[in-house]
């Protein structure tokens, strides 16, 4: 990247102005807005729009979409819906991420495009930026040129699964499925389960798993727990780990965890994890499914 692209690097402009000049080895340009507000310690991002997204290497216009995070902290992603067959994709997506003053000192904003192709998600970049090196007095439009390569935390998969809570104590946790899981090995020996463990604080309280699925990095689970949790934690130090375990059939090792989620009340969890509990509690018997990337473990 030379001088110039680093000055530009980030920058007020019109999103929608079209007649647009791309540095040469441009993969990409995406626009978003974003505004910090510190009394509510909330961050809101919009992911506005890509321009110059290049045709896939064997030809054939994208399905892109973005994920966004807060580093390092990571405690939650969210991701936009795929635009089809679009390489200047537009977005319009509002996102939000429960950040202290204290950390957003020291936190990077991270957008990562992929190209979605059947059922599998392909990297074709990200974008990064010091919040500290963005302008607070204000919600500002800003673009920045896509960089190659992606950073490691995209490479465990993401898990989907809904929650719904029963009143007066009952938390039902439904794994519907997984993808993009690891492959260590040949995946005929590789089987991957998901472990729920209800905890209050880091105290365990009650583990129940899935059955194994084979032969997959896309397994579908489509499998439903409950859970008693007591009304004193269920707002503040009750949480749900899910894990998503892998195990050899030609081993007698220990089942591996690949990644997890922990979901939950506002002691434990914030961002996403936290939004998704507090949804369940405010509308019982409702049923509320999100995706995750998962975390280390």
């Amino acid at each position: 990247m030379s001088i110039l692209y680093l000055l530009a690097d980030y920058r007020n402009n019109d999103a929608d102005n079209e007649d647009i000049e791309f540095p040469p080895g441009n993969i990409g340009r995406i626009w978003f807005s974003w505004e910090y507000q510190p009394s509510d310690e909330r961050l809101t991002v919009d992911s506005i729009k890509i321009r110059n997204l290049q045709n896939r290497p064997g030809g054939g216009v994208r399905n892109p979409l973005v994920k966004v995070c807060a580093l390092p902290f990571e405690r939650q992603t969210n991701q936009t819906v795929v635009k089809k067959k679009s390489n200047n994709p537009r977005y319009d997506e509002s996102f939000h991420f429960q950040i202290s003053q204290t950390e957003f000192q020291r936190s990077r904003l991270r957008l990562s495009i992929f190209d979605n192709e059947g059922r599998r998600q392909y990297p074709i970049g990200h974008i990064t930026c010091p919040l500290l090196d963005l302008d607070t007095s204000s919600k500002k439009t800003v673009w920045k040129d896509i960089e190659k390569g992606l950073e490691t935390s995209y490479q465990l998969g993401a898990i989907t699964f809904a929650l719904q809570f029963i009143p007066p104590d009952r938390v039902t946790v439904t794994i519907l499925s997984a993808k993009d899981l690891p492959a260590h090995e040949k995946l005929s020996h590789q089987c991957f389960l998901v472990k729920a463990t209800l905890r209050y604080n880091q105290k365990p309280i009650k583990t129940k798993k899935t059955n194994i699925v084979k032969k997959t990095v896309d397994p579908t689970f489509d499998e439903s727990f409950q859970f008693k949790v007591s009304k004193e934690h269920i707002e503040s130090t009750a949480n749900i780990v899910i894990e998503v375990l892998c195990r050899s059939s030609h081993s007698f090792k220990a089942d591996r965890n690949v990644g997890q989620v922990i979901i939950g009340g506002k002691d434990v969890v914030r961002g996403q994890a936290l939004d998704h509990w507090q949804e369940i509690i405010s509308s019982p018997q409702q049923s509320a499914q999100k995706t995750y990337s998962l975390s280390p473990p």
